[in-house]
C-alpha cells in the first residue's frame, strides 16, 4: 500500500458541502494499489458508556483515474449538520488501514468491527454544516 500517495484534505474539494445537508467527500490513492475504502462516520457528541458511537459506515466509489492516481468520493449526511469521519482502505491482498487527521492506523483482520479504529479525536471534522460555506455558481 502505498501511503505517499493518500491524501485527504478536510474543508477543501476533497470535503465539501453540496448541499445544505450533503457533505461529499473525496480522497486521492495510488492507481490500482487500493481496492475499497470506506468512511467511518457519525456525530462527534454522540457518546454512549464513554464510547464515540460512530453511525455511518459507507463505500466510497471510484471517480476519476489519472495516470498515477485514483480519486474515490462518497456523499454523507449528518442530523445534526456535523460531522467527524474517517477512511477504511483496504489494498488487493486484504490489508486495511485506518486513515484519520493524525494519520494511519494498521487495522488487524483478526478484529471483526471496528473497535480498535482511532479515538474519535484522530478524525476529521466537519464542525457544522454551514450554508454560507456552500459554493453556489
Amino acid at each position: 500500500m502505498n501511503k505517499a500517495a493518500i491524501y485527504h484534505r478536510p474543508e477543501s474539494e476533497y470535503a465539501y458541502l453540496y448541499t445544505a445537508n450533503e457533505l461529499r467527500l473525496r480522497i486521492r490513492t495510488a492507481k490500482n494499489d487500493i481496492q475499497s475504502i470506506s468512511v467511518v462516520a457519525g456525530d462527534p457528541y454522540n457518546w454512549q458508556n464513554g464510547t464515540w458511537q460512530k453511525s455511518a459506515n459507507v463505500i466510497m466509489k471510484k471517480t476519476l483515474v489519472t495516470e498515477t492516481h485514483q480519486y474515490w468520493q462518497a456523499s454523507l449526511t449528518a442530523p445534526f449538520n456535523r460531522l467527524n469521519y474517517g477512511f477504511i482502505l483496504t489494498d488487493s491482498l486484504g490489508n486495511s488501514i485506518f486513515y484519520g487527521d493524525q494519520g494511519f492506523e494498521t487495522l488487524t483482520s483478526s478484529s471483526n468491527d471496528d473497535s480498535g479504529l482511532m479515538g474519535a479525536n484522530n478524525y476529521f471534522k466537519m464542525p457544522y454544516f454551514q450554508e454560507i460555506d456552500r459554493f453556489k455558481a
